[in-house]
């Protein structure tokens, strides 16, 4: 399995073929994504990343995306370094100030972990309702929920997902305070799963 759109149909009782839905689970998916990298303070997904740091005092940096694949450029005033890959720090020898550091790198996981995919999937199921189209509207007369005339979806205190409102959709995700109460879109149990996944750097 895979946090992916084909998993999903099977999450939300559709047969593993059956594409009618594809476009809401998507955006279920992205939102649900979404909470959880704020959440962890964090992305997951593999890809390639900039990063700037300014005044690093204490020798090291721990960046966004990790576990890092590869280091592709770095300002060479960094001096001697050493990469830690799964924790996502470079330490850095010798070095106790650098005022702007500035670093390439790919980093991200290719396959989300079990247990991080696990953790995912309740928060789908918390979501779907707010996506499925086959719900309608309070007070509609029957019609359908207009998914697709969406412009932003937001979850209190997490972040907000944007969408485009004309042929294709995008998404984008703002972090927010962390004083909500996620418990309606997060159970303990997820965030007891997610916890070691956090990153506690600024």
């Amino acid at each position: 399995m895979a946090f992916d759109v084909a998993t999903g149909r099977l999450k939300v009782g559709l047969a593993p073929t059956d594409a009618v839905q594809d476009a809401e689970i998507t955006m279920a998916i992205n939102t649900a994504l979404a909470i959880v990298e704020n959440y962890c303070n964090r992305p997951f997904l593999y890809n390639t990343q900039v990063e700037v740091f300014q005044h690093v005092h204490q020798g090291k940096v721990q960046v966004e995306r990790y576990p890092i694949d590869t280091v592709i450029s770095m300002d060479a005033s960094a001096g001697m370094h050493q990469v830690q890959h799964v924790a996502g720090f470079i330490d850095f020898h010798g070095v106790r100030y650098i005022e702007r550091l500035e670093l390439t790198y790919s980093g991200g996981y290719k396959i989300l972990p079990a247990d991080l995919e696990f953790a995912m999937w309740p928060v789908f199921g918390a979501l779907w309702s707010t996506f499925d189209p086959t719900i309608v509207a309070a007070g509609g007369g029957g019609l359908t929920v207009a998914i697709g005339a969406v412009k932003k979806r937001t979850v209190v205190g997490v972040g907000s997902v944007e969408y485009e409102t004309g042929g294709g959709s995008t998404s984008s995700s703002s972090g927010g305070a962390v004083h909500a109460d996620l418990s309606a879109v997060m159970p303990a149990a997820t965030m007891a799963i997610l916890a070691p996944y956090k990153r506690m750097s600024a």
